[in-house]
């Protein structure tokens, strides 16, 4: 590809919807290049502005092909050497010899190679997962059909929480990974429009985990007992559950979502992959000399993560449907609660209430001790499987001349 200047200036940037450096948004992408947008001959895609050209930053003109070159070049040395030790067996000593040995065009292809390889592994247990709903809302989380009794659940455990003294953190986990896809929608909606496949798979992920998580705190968390003030029944916190949640594989994997989100990598990984797909033309093509810089940023940063949650539902037993019951229930329970309820006038409207409460609980204990056990077993299962298929390649593994080829794209 060639990179030209124009004797008739003008900027060619990649599609986006940051408005400029004091966007909050635009600190994710601090430069948007004009990649793409000229061809072999010097022209933009519609062949107007012959002429010799150079990469424009539109945030720091001063930046031109050369700085830009250098600084990616650096970022992409350091990307392939967290890629090479996470997976690459380089104590193999033709592995580290041949590793040592390659160029920048060489690294790039083993990138890309690894990260196929990585991706194609969970791409069949993600079609066995049941997501339910969530494919239906095609990249906007909000469209749930039971988002807004999601966002009620985190706002009583909550209360819950704060009720007992105990810190919210770990429900404010899930909502704010909530919170990120939300604030990802535009993306997600391009994913599914442009059939992205990748961040597609990433979007019915972390909904399906959120979702899960949250049920799973309802059931090793919360009680239904009989109260010592009265005669009906009441929510408690099971304080020891909290520990459970915290450690649970579905809950980190939030947090190490959370912490890539803060740092711009999801949608720096995620946005070219759906742009390329969009204009209907190649990572490789579409990203030039930052596509290895991504594709390395995909294999360190979101890969690992998707990875312990596939294995993780690919597990599971309960359904998508099972999660949201457990949550109807606690709206249930919250809502027939004998405390400051106006409809209890008398003390046959009192035993009615307390009827209701025991039918409730009893369905709210059947599900929750399913999901919980069904979470244990699928977290046992899919840590055997994640560490039987944890493996370090060697150099011939992933240099097979098949780098653009593979499920990722």
């Amino acid at each position: 590809m060639a990179f030209t200047s124009f004797s008739n200036p003008k900027e060619f940037v990649l599609e986006s919807s940051y408005v400029g450096p004091k966007d909050k948004e635009s600190s994710r992408i601090p430069e948007e290049l004009n990649i793409n947008q000229i061809d072999s001959d010097g022209k933009d895609k519609d062949g107007n502005y012959e002429g010799k050209a150079t990469f424009v930053n539109q945030y720091n003109p001063a930046k031109t092909h050369s700085h830009i070159a250098n600084e990616s070049a650096e970022e992409t040395k350091e990307i392939f050497n967290k890629v090479i030790c996470e997976y690459m067996d380089y104590t193999d000593y033709r592995t580290n010899r041949r590793l040592m040995a390659m160029n920048e065009a060489e690294q790039n292809s083993v990138l890309v190679s690894l990260t196929n390889r990585l991706y194609g592994m969970i791409v069949g247990k993600i079609d066995s997962i049941d997501y339910g709903e969530i494919t239906n809302s095609r990249g906007d989380i909000t469209r749930l059909k039971h988002y807004d009794e999601m966002i009620e659940c985190i706002k009583v455990l909550k209360d819950i929480f704060e009720q007992y003294h105990e810190n919210t953190k770990p429900v404010q986990e899930i909502e704010n990974a909530i919170n990120n896809i939300e604030d990802m929608k535009a993306l997600f909606v391009g994913a599914f429009a442009g059939n992205a496949t990748f961040p597609i798979s990433v979007y019915k992920t972390m909904t399906l985990a959120c979702i899960n998580s949250i049920s799973f705190m309802i059931a090793v968390c919360i009680e239904y007992i009989k109260s010592p003030k009265n005669e009906g029944l009441e929510i408690v916190l099971n304080k020891t559950g909290i520990s459970k949640v915290k450690e649970s594989l579905v809950y980190e994997s939030l947090v190490d979502f959370n912490d890539a989100c803060r740092k711009g990598d999801v949608e720096n990984c995620l946005r070219p992959l759906v742009q390329s797909k969009a204009k209907g033309l190649a990572p490789g093509l579409f990203l030039g000399i930052k596509f290895a810089l991504v594709i390395g940023s995909v294999a360190v940063a979101i890969l690992p993560i998707i990875k312990d949650l596939v294995y993780f539902f690919f597990a599971a037993r309960a359904r998508v449907s099972s999660y949201f019951d457990l949550q109807a229930k606690l709206l249930e329970m919250n809502a027939e609660e004998l405390k400051n309820n106006a409809d209890i006038k008398t003390e046959g409207d009192k035993k009615e209430v307390i009827r209701k409460q025991l039918a409730i609980a009893a369905n709210f204990r059947k599900i929750a001790d399913m999901i919980a056990i069904d979470s244990r077993k699928s977290e046992v299962e899919a840590t055997n499987e994640i560490k039987k298929d944890n493996k370090k390649y060697k150099v011939d593994d992933v240099e097979d001349g098949t780098a653009t080829d593979g499920p990722l794209f």
